[in-house]
This record gives structure tokens, sequence and C-alpha cells, in this order.
């Protein structure tokens, strides 16, 4: 006989190996009917009560089925094959259950117990481990089973082979199924609730999307363009799974962050972002952190509804998230301008500190900047131990690595070690050339606020940087940057300043072209004051665009500031009735001019002067007379303690050399109207010698800051002559006759004669 021949042979036989095939229910042999019971009728009985009690109080018979299964093949079938089945008592097997009125399914069952029930030869030895184990499941002899949820129908075949196979009617079999009490009933009960439960998930299953097809997640991650991206999410529509979903939106943000064009407005992708809203509490760490930071890349702004949905799912699943995921999932929080609660601000701070070595410095710098950016400040434990941990590395920083640093820690006004600042300083200075626009205001700002003063050569590079980058460069972005440069003192140079003015006009025509949202007040006045502190004046249409931007906001601008920015309107000759007027409805409050700033209310009131020098100006311009007192009281305060200080070195210089040319002078006076105070004057001919030290001009340039230009101007609106004495050309004169020679050209006096003073 051939080996096909043998294979089929020992498949009839039921030996080809493995589990024994389950046979239809048939009739007991009538060997357990009709006589006495013995040892192994016994046994049986014993079974019988074991699984009446075992279906009463759970339905699942799934050990003693299984054990069933193995007496059927073992009495209708004979021994089983001398080779025991390779996974008997150690991997487990896999029996087909035939339960009426269903298709086959598969059942695995532990071969620890099922396994070495079939491989017991008769069916005393069958039984007695059975009993045995319905016994030991109930707990003290209870002979309870364990649930399996098997087959009933298996059950009934194995009830129906177990005795002996002599042979026997269909009434005998019934007689002996009735003496276990109810059992039938109570199988054909466990057969109506496997139905029922196999339906139910056969429902469920239909009502489920389809499984994602394999390579769904590698076309995402292969698409080359927006559209393509959308084609595909549209393909399945709502049936899109979840983890595919947040992959089309984070990959959407790739290709935006590198260069592609995202209409954030189309409806494909806002019906997206609604389909993940509804969807945020299914998705898993991963998938948080792929939708907030493809919202952070895509500088879509959902509304608040949805980002607290995001952050307490972030807040719920925090500990399944990875170091990379949460110092993601913070940073786009922050740059979305979302602050979550505290909870999750304080669980993420905390899960930062217990797992500090498990993030990079990438990451912890990420995090630490994004707790700034939301004005949360970490416990100082905290911050004490990321510097601890960074210092060793910080000479390897990126410069993106370094400004989330710095800037944080600026914020949170907690200062490293000089040592550690000097490591940071030579980083920027290293490292400067690599950063992008957006972020060398804030390096040079974080700077600033840890005590360290960049050096020249840093911030000519950093305005070198910015020019060569200016159409990249955002407007938050350069008014930041102005910002810096105006805080020092530092004259960037005019390349820079009128670039970016000339940059910041075209993106406000830009933004208004395309119907897009106003330029933040606080930004218009942070730029104003920018250029004043420089003696900047930017071309007249910006001006204009700055004003019709900031009309409509002034009664939601910080007054103080407000009032700072009609000062440099003023300066530049540019302040208009209508913004003026718009202001004064704010600033005219009671509490409002109570609780603004001596130095705001100083300003407020040179505005005042110079807007009375205009033949017009009592007609077009509104003047709150007590707005005005309480400007002037600020103003007036400010010029007596000019008059107070002692002369400096520098003036009673140039006042001795005034005397030796026969000049009259006047030291620390008042004019007559008490408005100016004069630090050096000559009454009788009504010039003020204004001598300008270092601290009028900016640092690196001899150019007058907006104040002294102002000043120049307050002079000449009141009548007074200024003479101009800068330091830069008085020191290098030396000698008095060469002094007094500067003098009488500076005042139109004659030449000195020989031998005359």
């Amino acid at each position: 006989m051939d080996q096909q021949q043998q294979q089929q042979q020992q498949q009839q036989d039921g030996t080809a190996g493995g589990a024994p095939p389950l046979l239809q229910p048939q009739l007991a042999p009538p060997s357990l009917l009709g006589n006495p019971p013995s040892a192994n009728q016994h046994q049986q009985q014993q079974l019988l009560a074991a699984m009446q009690q075992q279906m009463g109080a759970t339905g699942g018979l799934s050990s003693l089925a299984n054990a069933l299964a193995a007496v059927q093949a073992a009495t209708g079938q004979g021994a089983p094959p001398a080779a025991a089945p390779p996974a008997a008592g150690a991997g487990g097997g896999a029996l087909q259950l035939a339960v009426p009125g269903q298709q086959q399914q598969q059942q695995y069952v532990p071969a620890g117990q099922g396994g070495a029930l079939q491989a017991a030869g008769t069916p005393a030895s069958l039984l007695t481990p059975a009993v045995a184990a319905a016994a030991g499941h109930g707990g003290a002899g209870a002979g309870a089973l364990p649930a399996g949820g098997v087959s009933a129908g298996l059950l009934m075949s194995g009830l129906a082979a177990a005795p002996a196979a002599t042979g026997s009617g269909l009434q005998q079999q019934q007689q002996q199924l009735a003496s276990g009490s109810g059992l039938l009933a109570a199988i054909h009960a466990a057969q109506q609730q496997q139905q029922q439960h196999f339906t139910q998930q056969q429902q469920q299953q239909q009502q489920q999307p389809p499984p994602p097809p394999p390579d769904m997640t590698v076309r995402i991650a292969a698409a080359a363009s927006p559209s393509e991206l959308l084609e595909l999410a549209a393909e399945k529509g709502m049936g899109l799974f979840t983890e595919h979903l947040c992959l089309v939106i984070y990959r959407l943000a790739q290709l935006r962050s590198g260069g592609s064009v995202v209409d954030t407005a189309q409806q494909q992708l806002q019906d997206l972002l609604g389909l993940c809203r509804s969807r945020a509490a299914s998705m898993g760490p991963k998938q948080l952190a792929e939708v907030v930071w493809g919202l952070a890349q895509l500088q879509v702004v959902p509304d608040v509804g949805f980002l607290d949905a995001l952050a307490s799912q972030c807040l719920t699943k925090l500990p399944g998230f990875t170091a990379e995921q949460l110092a993601t999932s913070l940073w786009a929080m922050a740059t979305l301008g979302y602050v979550p609660g505290t909870p999750l601000l304080e669980a993420a701070a905390g899960a930062l500190g217990r797992n500090l070595s498990l993030f990079t410095a990438g990451c912890t710098c990420q995090a630490m900047w994004a707790f700034a950016r939301m004005e949360f400040r970490p416990p100082a434990a905290l911050l004490d131990a990321v510097l601890q941990v960074l210092r060793e590395s910080l000479n390897t920083f990126s410069g993106e690595q370094l400004y989330q640093l710095t800037w944080a820690f600026a914020q949170f006004g907690h200062t490293p070690q000089p040592q550690m600042l000097e490591v940071m300083l030579a980083q920027a200075e290293a490292c400067i050339g690599s950063l992008p626009p957006a972020s060398l205001g804030p390096l040079l700002g974080g700077l600033i606020g840890l005590g360290v003063a960049p050096p020249g050569g840093l911030l000519t590079a950093a305005a070198e940087l910015a020019v060569a980058n200016m159409g990249s460069s955002g407007v938050a972005a350069l008014v930041e940057l102005l910002q810096v440069y105006a805080r020092l003192k530092f004259h960037p140079g005019v390349t820079l300043l009128h670039s970016a003015a000339q940059h910041i006009s075209s993106k406000l025509v830009q933004a208004a072209a395309a119907g897009g949202g106003r330029m933040a007040a606080a930004h218009i006045m942070s730029l104003l004051q920018s250029y004043a502190m420089l003696a900047y004046a930017p071309p007249k249409g910006l001006l204009q665009q700055l004003r019709q931007q900031l009309q409509p906001q002034v009664s939601d601008a910080e007054p103080s500031v407000l009032a700072s920015a009609l000062w440099c309107f003023c300066l530049f000759k540019d302040l208009s009735p209508e913004l003026w007027n718009g202001a004064m409805g704010l600033l005219a409050q009671p509490a409002v001019a109570a609780a603004m700033t001596p130095a705001a209310l100083s300003q407020l009131y040179q505005a005042y002067l110079m807007i009375c020098k205009n033949p017009d100006g009592a007609t077009l311009f509104t003047i709150p007379p007590q707005l005005i007192l309480t400007a002037w009281q600020a103003f007036k305060a400010a010029q007596e303690a000019a008059v107070a200080a002692p002369p400096s070195d520098l003036i009673q210089d140039v006042a001795r050399c005034l005397a030796s040319v026969g000049m009259p002078y006047a030291l620390n006076m008042v004019s007559e109207d008490g408005l100016l105070a004069l630090a050096l004057a000559l009454p009788d001919r009504r010039v003020a010698v204004e001598v300008f030290e270092a601290r009028c001009f900016c640092i690196n340039q001899q150019q007058p800051l907006g104040e002294t230009v102002m000043r120049i101007q307050l002079l000449q609106a009141c009548q007074w002559q200024p003479v101009t004495v800068p330091y830069y050309e008085w020191l290098p004169l030396g000698s008095d006759a060469l002094k007094q020679a500067y003098l009488r050209n500076m005042l139109g006096m004659p030449a000195a004669q020989p031998g005359g003073p």
C-alpha cells in the first residue's frame, strides 16, 4: 500500500493523528441502560450530576464537553494511535465544533486538560479525570465546572457516545438522559443562549467598519501631495479607521511644513477635523499626539471645545505616552495658543520629573518652552534637575533647542549658574546661523532675560540673518526681533528696519486681500515702540495701515501701552484725530487713568502738547480735562526730578566754556510756562543748550533715541531754540580753545579775536 492509500485508510479509521473528528449525536448503547451500575456507570452518574449543577450555575461546560468528546472517540472508534498528538499536554489543540444551525467555528481548549483526556484509552480512564476535574473546579467539593462557552451540540454528542457501544433504542437513551433531572432541558437552553450570542456577534461585526486594508498606512505615508491624501480619505469616508484618520492629519501637516500649500478652509479638511473631534475619545496616545501636532503645523486653530476634548484624553491616557509624544503634544498646544487645565500641566510636569532620563535634550527643551508659553511654572526642583541633566550636553545644542531653553528659563525667572550662562552664550554665537527667523528674537530675548548681554557681533549676525531670510519671516517674529534691539538700544541698521517695514506692510496687504484677521493690537503697539525707540520713522503707508488696524481695537488695548502708541504716532508726526479720539474713550475713564504708569501718562501729556501747537488741534482732537490734568501731574513730576538732579560733569564742562566766552547761562531751570526743565539754557536768547550724553543714543551708533528726538520737538513747539552738544563731538575736542571755538560756531557768535577771550 502506497503512502496516499495509507493516509486514506488512516482517515477512515480515525487514526490520522491530531484531534479525532467529531461525530453527530448517536443513540446511547444499551449496555448502560438495563444492567446494574458498574464502576464506570457510577462515575458517569457522578459526571451527570456535576454537569447538571454546572449548567444551572453558568450554562457553560467547556472542559467537560471536551472530555465527553474524547469519550466518544475512545468508545466509538477504538483506542487512539500509539503516537500521541504533538500538541497534547503542551501547546493546545483546535477542535471543530459542530453547532446545529450554525457554521462550524474553531474553539481552542487548553491541551493540559483536553489533550490528556484525549490520550486516555478506555471510558474508565476518561471518566475518572473528568469527574475529578468536575469536583475540583467547584471548590470545596462543589463539583461546578468553569464556564467556557463551548458548543452545547458537542456536549450532547459526548453524552450520547459516552457509554460502551453495544446498541439500544432512542427511548432508552432519553430515559437515561432524564435521570439527570432536567439536564437535557438545560443543554437545549445553553444551545439557544449560544445561538443568541453568536447572532449578536455577527450583528456587531456587520455594524463595525471592515478591517483596514493592509496597504492603507503605506498609501497614506507615500502620498506626495495634500490632494492625494484627501482623495485617500474620501475613498473611505466615515469608514476611515481612526488610526488612518489621525495619520492623514499628521501627513498633511508634514507636507505643509515641507512647503506644500494646504488650504485649511476647504470643506474636505474641515470634515476630517470634525471626524477627529467625534473620535477623540477613541484615540490612543500616538493618535492624540499626531492630531494636536498636525493642528499646530497646519496653523488650524479649532474651537476650544475640540482642544478641551483632546486635552482631556491626554490627561486620561498620560501614562501611555512616550517622552516624545508628551513633549510634542505640549509643544503643539502651546503653539496653538491653547492653555489646558492645571491638572494636565501638573501631571505632565510630574511625568517629566519622574522620567527625566527618558527625555532627549530636544524633548526636554520642547516641554520647558511649552510650559513657559502657557505661563505655567514647574516646581523649582524640576527646573534644577533639568539644568543638571542638560549641563553636560549644552555645547552640542542646536539653535532651536538653545532658544527654547534660554527663553523658557528667562520666563520662569530661574537663572542658571554663571558657568552655564557662559556656555549658553558661546553656543548661541556658534549656532546663530542655523536658526530660523522666528527663533532669533526669542534666543536673544532669552539671553537678555537671564542677565546675559549679547555681544555686538551676535546682534549684528542676527540682523544680517533676518534680512537674508526676510521672505520667510512672519510678522510676529519680526516684531519680537525688533523689540529686542529696541530694548537693548542697539541699532540693527537701516537695512533691517526698512526691509522689515516693507515686509510687514506687504503681509498686511495680503491678509486684507484674503479676508484674514487684523494684526494683534499688542504687536502693533510693540512695533511702534521699537521704531520710536530707535528713532526710525516707518514709511507713511505702513503707519496708515497700523492706524487702521489699531483703531478698531483701542477698547481692548492695554491703557499704558496705548498711550505710548499715541506718543509714537506723534513722534512720527502721523497722529490722526480718529485714533486719538477713539483712544480717549478708554483712557478718559477715571479708573483706567488711575491705573496707568507715570511714564505712560507723561508721554500722553507730551502728545497733548504737540496737539496744542497744531492750529486745528482744539477743534479736531477731543481733550478730556481730567485725563489731561492727571497726565500733566505725571509730566510735571518728571520735570521736577530732572531739575533736582545735579548737573553731570559733561554739562558743567560746557557751562564753564560758555562762561569763558562771555555767554551768560542758567543751570537746572524751568521754563517760564512751567512746562520744561532745562539743564543748561541761555534765557536771554531763549536757547536751550542740550548736552546729549551717551545714554541719549544707541549703544552701537551715534543715532539719537526717540526720546531724544521728541525732546527737540517739544523745545521747538514751546518756542525754545535747541542747540545740541553731543558727547561724541565734545569729548574729542580736548583743549579749551577748541571747545570755545565749537561753542561760538554753534551759537552764531563771532570768532575770537587774537588776545581776546
